[in-house]
């Protein structure tokens, strides 16, 4: 079932109006037919079972049934260091399948790929690859990717529990599932992840020095998409799964 996203709230019974680019996508590409079913999540994150009207020239939705409402336990915000275009739009499609909440690219001393945060252009990109994903999977939450920050704006994202995910932590002691199990109670999470050539020292202790716990992913050195979808997987799969 295909999903669209009205920015907007909706109540049972409403009629909504889909907008040039959604209606392009249901007439032209999908060629759906009248009454065909859609699922609409509005802006309030709640989502209707709704079926197709054709009025003329406009594409109409008519809410027929409220659906549940599945949230994620714990808001995870990715901080992640620029990587290549290709395998930056496959970062951004995957983890907000896994259950990312928002993606904030960061540039690092060691990040090659630099992208300027007066660069609209590509910031909609981005938001448009997160915005296909999220309906995709059928998300009830639209995950944001937002403008580009620098290394030091990192202390501004903090959460209730913060880690950098660090090639040289001690696997044994800090690996990332035991810093999850020492906080089974938050509802906020902050993730970093380096680019292609990681962190440099000077960084992580940075970090450190502002309240962030270094962990490990494992023996194995992933790469930075890797790295991504990891640390986003068993955070949420943790505290879904978390008695």
């Amino acid at each position: 079932m295909q999903q669209y996203f009205i920015d907007k709230p909706l109540r049972l019974n409403d009629t909504i109006c889909f907008d040039k680019e959604q209606s392009h996508h249901i007439l032209r590409v999908l060629r759906m037919k009248e009454n065909s079913v859609v699922k609409i999540v509005d802006s309030n994150q709640e989502g209707f079972l709704s079926h197709i009207i054709y009025d003329n020239s406009e594409v109409r939705a008519n809410l027929v049934e409220s659906l549940e409402t599945h949230g994620s336990n714990v808001s995870i915000t990715l901080i992640q260091g620029m990587i290549k275009k290709d395998k930056w739009d496959f970062l951004i499609q995957k983890c907000c399948e896994l259950g990312v909440t928002r993606i904030i690219p960061m540039s690092s001393s060691r990040t090659i790929v630099k992208v300027d945060k007066e660069d609209t252009k590509k910031i909609e990109r981005y938001n448009k690859i997160a915005l296909e994903a999220c309906e995709q999977c059928k998300r009830n939450d639209l995950v944001v990717v937002e403008a580009p920050i620098k290394f030091k704006e990192i202390i501004h994202y903090k959460s209730e529990l913060n880690m950098i995910a660090y090639e040289d932590a001690q696997v044994e002691s800090l690996h990332i599932k035991k810093t999850l199990e020492a906080n089974p109670s938050v509802s906020s999470i902050t993730f970093i992840v380096g680019s292609e050539g990681g962190f440099a020292a000077n960084e992580v202790d940075y970090l450190i020095e502002n309240d962030f716990t270094c962990v490990s992913l494992g023996h194995r050195i992933l790469r930075a998409e890797t790295a991504a979808m990891m640390v986003v997987n068993v955070a949420n799969y943790h505290y879904e799964n978390i008695d």
